[in-house]
């Protein structure tokens, strides 16, 4: 594993010395993970020996959808409208919310001019948009399995991601997902765990028993790219925090702000994650982004059109709150 993350660093120095002029945050997604295309063998040989917590997608009761638990249970088996996806290239959705919540009553660290909280109406529109049009919920790491070695795959599958734990979460967020059977990832911070205004551990333990999945922010959401932060106590001990806390594995990370370099990346991979999210916009996964995975964030500014352009796979018949919202012939947003 050292010789492959050594082989990592000093392909990413050798780019990075060849790239004078300042990149966009797509071409340096794409710079930080290229060197995962040269050691893509060696990985997914390293990650077979890697135990992981076994999932099983559930189905919801009314509508039979699969879901998916990071408890085994031996007894259940995707429906038959799970397939093998995989290994390479993977068609899939990632969302990430910041904050559902109407009011500082919901969220006390709300603002009213930031466009990153997002109304409780609307998020509950979006999920009957996605419920409605045939997408299930699935976790990172299952992505990344998928993309790694191949696994048990839906048809439309979308990730939820959430970069606070803030108290809404709990009370707001987790029960309208439960409600449309979809689960989550939580990025969790260690200096804010278990704080004030927050979701209690007993909470999140919840909603981990509940099929949810744990990824780190680091220890104090730090722009990891500035000198004089220690990545150890970031990257690795902060992941070692919450794996004892929670007993499962945290195998996923979320770059502070979306700032990564080539220090910062080769450290996520070295140090046990075998995934890890940032801020550019695509609907495609692969080795080439598996380090710096796209998201499409969603913004309280959106209409009902502007999450409907996002989608990859349109639904038919569009949940309609305004005469805004296109027809199923609208073409993804660039």
């Amino acid at each position: 594993m050292k010789r492959i993350i050594v082989g990592f660093i000093l392909l990413m120095m050798v780019l990075a010395g060849c790239t004078p002029r300042e990149l966009t945050g797509e071409e340096k997604a794409v710079l930080y993970t290229a060197a995962a295309e040269t050691i893509g063998a060696q990985l997914t040989s390293d990650f077979e020996k890697i135990p992981t917590a076994t999932e099983t997608p559930i189905p919801p009761t009314p509508e039979p959808t699969a879901t998916e638990t990071l408890t085994p249970v031996p007894t259940l088996s995707p429906t038959p409208s799970w397939a093998k996806v995989g290994p390479g290239e993977i068609d899939a959705l990632i969302l990430m919310y910041n904050s559902v919540a109407n009011s500082a009553d919901d969220d006390p660290f709300y603002q009213w001019e930031s466009n990153s909280f997002i109304k409780v109406e609307d998020f509950k529109y979006q999920l009957k948009t996605l419920k409605d049009a045939g997408y299930s919920s699935i976790s990172i790491s299952r992505l990344t399995d998928a993309i790694l070695l191949g696994t048990e795959m839906p048809p439309q599958p979308v990730v939820f991601t959430f970069e606070t734990s803030r108290k809404n979460l709990y009370n707001i967020v987790f029960p309208l997902m439960k409600e449309y059977g979809f689960t989550g990832t939580i990025f969790l911070v260690q200096d804010y765990h278990n704080g004030k205004n927050m979701a209690t551990a007993e909470q999140i333990q919840e909603m981990v028993d509940a099929g949810w999945e744990i990824g780190s922010r680091g220890k104090t959401s730090s722009d990891l790219t500035k000198d004089g932060l220690n990545l150890g106590e970031e990257i690795s001990g902060s992941k070692l925090f919450f794996e004892e806390k929670y007993g499962v594995p945290v195998i996923v990370f979320s770059y502070p702000g979306g700032a990564s370099n080539e220090g910062v990346i080769s450290r996520v991979a070295q140090w046990g994650y075998r995934g890890a999210v940032g801020f550019f916009k695509s609907t495609k996964y692969s080795m080439a982004n598996l380090y710096y995975m796209p998201r499409f964030e969603v913004f309280n500014t959106w209409t009902d059109a502007d999450f409907f352009n996002i989608l990859p796979w349109k639904p038919l018949n569009v949940p309609v709150r305004d005469a805004a919202v296109p027809t199923a012939t609208a073409t993804v947003a660039p």
